[in-house]
């Protein structure tokens, strides 16, 4: 997988968790939350877990201070870490 499309599938993965939520008490995100989620990633901000993919976005990127930080996980299976070797 070239950088590109693994950029590219770290911010699908980031608007699928943010429109899960919309619409419940959970959803604390700034308008344009689309293009934020572009716009202020940083590749240097996660951490693997056991079977996880960490990622996540500072304060007042995604929402205001009350939303917090936001982690958004995302599995990963052995096709993504065969495909790496």
């Amino acid at each position: 997988m070239s950088p590109e499309a693994a950029l590219e599938e770290v911010y699908n993965t980031a608007i699928s968790h943010i429109e899960a939520v919309q619409g419940t008490e959970a959803y604390i995100y700034f308008e344009g939350y689309e293009e934020n989620v572009r716009e202020y990633h940083d590749p240097r901000d996660f951490l693997l877990a056991e079977e996880d993919l960490v990622f996540f976005y500072q304060l007042y990127t995604l929402s205001p201070y009350v939303g917090g930080g936001r982690l958004i996980q995302r599995k990963l299976c052995c096709q993504d870490v065969l495909q790496k070797q």
